[in-house]
Formats: C-alpha cells, sequence, structure tokens
C-alpha cells in the first residue's frame, strides 16, 4: 500500500508545526 506523503504533510502540515513550534519553546 502507497502512502501520499504530500497529502499527509498537507493535512497535517498544522499540527506538525505547532507541535514543532511548542518542542522549540520546551526546549529554550
Amino acid at each position: 500500500m502507497l502512502i501520499d506523503y504530500k497529502w499527509v504533510l498537507q493535512c497535517h502540515l498544522g499540527d506538525i508545526t505547532l507541535l514543532h513550534t511548542a518542542v522549540l519553546h520546551l526546549c529554550e
């Protein structure tokens, strides 16, 4: 089964960005 990574990234880009930002703040 092939996964459309571009579709996954587009659908979850906002969540990933928020999570990444939160992690950066926790690491500061």
